[in-house]
């Protein structure tokens, strides 16, 4: 039997990978090497380690060498790739960063200015500091015949990658998530002020969730269209394939009452939205003094990884808002132990995506999974009680490449105001077919094919490239 390594850097890339058709055709028809932070956790073997399924470690480089070379090589990167590919996404990150932060801006335009001419070389040179008997032990044991990266421009996947490169070993990665190579290459990134990173180097073949994601490395990365291939979103696929609790029962579970409608909010990072408890109090004040059509109660989900401590404390006194934090199956962040076994989490987001009224969102993928499920989407653009300047804005998020597409689409509401975040909520709760032929471009456009069987056709496309079936 053929053997394969697939990296697992992060949680949500176990639950996007391995918890779908994907992880269950690639080890009926390989020996697989697992290569996670989770390898020593007993609940995460568990689940996934079985006769053909070895679970190794996937460290993260410790040289401070290479750290400081990484880092002055992301800056580089970020400076080049901005100016080269013209995104609007880094041009707008790029002006954000000049204007709260000029000193940083002007000390990475330096540094991106003299060392840009140099870039093939020091990508190429990183390569060097990635070499490590670990890995030399563990290619030489288990000889793969493929390397698959789940979140290629994650820094741990990096050493792999490069073994794979030059052993001569086919390497092929699959694009982590829609907005990942229209934002995350650019002299600062969407989540914080730290230099985006390019993908590493050149994969045999790509495997992405749409054609605008493939159109994107054609255009940015240069790749041949026959090198990326678009076979949807696994993680979606449980939403096909699941049954629905009833509403009786689901309301019991989480506490709510049957009879309201419900409002689903679903939280954003910090970073994106400090004051997000102004934006969460401007619902539940409408709620509590019946603005809208129907009476109705809201559910916080908290945004995955993050504490809702604060959040309880300021509305739990609220019987109608409620509380649902996802597990951390759910979170993009390298995690070594708590994993949980067979998580219900993504059913259990169906469940509420199911049964919900309309969703609120703060510039989420979440706006992909509502409209699988052709649910109202509110989309927030306040920054609270009062709108900060753009560059400071959550406004701007919407006019990121990725975003762009969602937005002209006509399938979600932009709610720039609390007037306007009462008005759009209530207009969906009088009509929720409003808006269903948008968020039928949404995911006609962004999630390919929706069918329940995106696992299913990236496994076999795996097996087909080493020849398994």
């Amino acid at each position: 039997m053929k053997t394969i390594i697939l990296s697992i850097p992060y949680t949500m890339s176990a639950r996007n990978i391995l918890r779908s058709d994907i992880f269950r055709i690639l080890k009926s028809n390989f020996k697989v090497v697992v290569l996670t932070p989770l390898h020593a956790d007993n609940n995460f073997r568990q689940e996934f380690a079985t006769d053909n399924v070895v679970i190794k470690d996937l460290p993260r480089v410790e040289s401070i060498f290479y750290k400081l070379f990484r880092r002055t090589l992301d800056i580089v990167e970020g400076y080049y790739f901005t100016r080269k590919t013209r995104i609007e996404t880094l041009l707008i990150l790029r002006e954000c960063l000049k204007k709260t932060k000029p000193v940083t801006y002007w000390v990475r335009t330096a540094i991106g200015c003299l060392f840009s001419p140099l870039l093939g070389t020091l990508r190429t040179l990183q390569g060097s500091f990635l070499q490590s008997s670990y890995y030399d032990r563990l290619f030489s044991e288990y000889d793969p015949v493929l390397v698959f990266l789940t979140h290629p421009i994650a820094i741990e996947e990096f050493a792999p990658a490069f073994y794979a490169k030059r052993l001569g070993i086919k390497l092929a990665a699959m694009i982590h998530s829609w907005d990942n190579v229209t934002s995350k290459s650019g002299i600062r990134t969407v989540t914080s002020n730290r230099p985006g990173r390019m993908l590493p180097l050149d994969f045999d073949k790509v495997v992405v969730w749409n054609d605008i994601i493939r159109e994107e490395l054609t255009s940015y990365y240069g790749y041949a269209k026959d090198d990326v291939s678009a076979f949807g979103v696994p993680q979606f696929d449980s939403y096909y394939n699941y049954k629905p609790s009833s509403r009786k029962d689901f309301f019991k579970k989480i506490g709510a009452d049957p009879e309201k409608k419900l409002i689903l909010y679903a939280a954003g990072s910090s970073f994106l939205l400090p004051k997000q408890d102004e934006v969460i109090d401007i619902i539940v004040k409408a709620i509590t003094d019946d603005k809208f059509a129907a009476s109705s109660q809201l559910l916080i989900r908290a945004h995955p990884g993050t504490d809702m401590t604060a959040l309880r404390n300021k509305f739990s006194g609220c019987a109608k808002v409620l509380f649902s934090e996802p597990g951390i199956a759910n979170a993009a962040l390298r995690c070594s132990k708590g994993w949980k076994p067979v998580d219900g989490t993504q059913a259990a987001l169906a469940d509420i995506l199911s049964h919900c009224d309309v969703t609120v969102n703060v510039s989420s993928t979440m706006s992909l999974d509502a409209a699988v499920f052709d649910k109202p989407i509110v989309c927030v653009g306040l920054d609270g009680y009062k709108n900060l300047p753009y560059h400071k804005s959550l406004l701007k998020h919407y006019d990121f490449t990725h975003y762009k597409y969602v937005m002209d689409t006509g399938g979600v509401k932009l709610a720039k105001t609390p007037e306007e975040l009462i008005t759009y909520i209530n207009d969906y709760l009088l009509d929720p077919s409003f808006d269903s032929s948008g968020r039928r471009k949404i995911r006609e456009g962004l999630c390919y094919n929706p069918d329940g069987k995106a696992g299913e056709r990236i496994g076999r496309y795996i097996c087909e490239l080493v020849g398994a079936v």
